[in-house]
This record gives C-alpha cells, structure tokens and sequence, in this order.
C-alpha cells in the first residue's frame, strides 16, 4: 500500500539522503585513511632515516679519509725534504766508480771540513800519466763529475785542492761542496 503524507511541509519528516549511522561509517573510513596514510608516511620517513644513516656513515668514512690523506700529504712533503737533504750513497759511488777514468783510482772517500766552512765531500786519489797525462785524467774526471747531472745534483761546487807528483804517478783530492 501506498503511503501519503498530508502534514504542512514544516511538520513532515524529511527523507534522510544517508542512513543515520552512516556518519559513523564515513568517521571510521576517515580514521583508516589517517592510519593508512600516517603509517605509510612513517614508512617512508623510517626508509630515508636508514638511507640518510648510510649516507652520514659514508661521509663519516669519506671524513676519515680526508683526514689520513691531508695526513699522509703531509708525512709525504716531510720525506720528500728529508729526501732532498739526504744524499744516496751508493747511486753516488756507482756513478763516481762509472765515470772514473782508466788510469785514475781512488785511495780515499770521506766527509770533512775545509777551511771552517760546512761539511764537503773529499775524494783522494791517484793518477797515472796514460793518454795524454797525469793531469789530464784527473781534469778529466773533474769534468765527468760536473756534467753528470744525477752525480752534481747534491752539490754545488767542485775544486781540485791540491796534487802530488810521486814515482810516476800523481795524487789528487777533489773538495765537492754540498748545496
């Protein structure tokens, strides 16, 4: 049967468009989506936490190897000073023993003093008179020494201090100064 409704239209009830729990619905539909929504965003925030971990991790290590670079750095200018004033012998015996001429030997090698100056480097020796003469081996080994660029790198000035003439043979030494 069909049902009529004659009442003034302020005194009748109106039709509802929602069903009267239908707030709660929506309210609790609402409730999920801010739970679903504030837990993906936590998610999220926890994953770049963990990457921004690993990130701070490596530019802590990156740091550290910064700070043993900048420190290596500076032991390696430290040993390239100490290299530059220290003198390797046995590159310098090689060479002297590679540039001496025939006829010419060595009786002596030490560090001395010359005249209150710094320490030199003294090198004594003999020369027979062979291809052209005693003197000439020795200006000729001089010459060998200075234009030896590995040798005279070290040092500054070579002299021929003084020479002795000796059955047949004569004796040299060589004043070598250190830069």
């Amino acid at each position: 049967m069909l049902k009529i409704n004659l009442l003034p239209l302020q005194m009748r009830r109106r039709k509802e468009m929602f069903p009267p729990n239908f707030l709660f619905q929506l309210g609790g539909i609402f409730l999920i989506l801010l739970i679903a929504i504030s837990l993906i965003i936590a998610g999220i925030r926890w994953q770049r936490g963990i990457s921004c971990r690993r990130i701070n991790r490596k530019w802590a290590g990156f740091f550290q190897l910064e700070n043993k670079n900048r420190q290596l750095e500076v032991k390696k200018r430290n040993l390239e000073k100490y290299l530059k004033r220290k003198i390797l012998w046995n590159e310098k015996f090689d060479l002297i023993n590679r540039l001496l001429p025939s006829g010419v030997w060595l009786t002596e090698l030490y560090w001395g003093k010359e005249k209150g100056e710094e320490k030199v480097f003294i090198i004594e020796g003999q020369s027979l008179p062979l291809r052209g003469g005693a003197v000439d081996n020795i200006i000729k080994f001089m010459d060998n020494l200075k234009n030896s660029k590995s040798f005279f790198a070290d040092f500054k000035k070579i002299e021929l201090i003084t020479r002795k003439e000796s059955e047949g043979t004569m004796g040299f030494k060589l004043v070598i100064k250190k830069q």
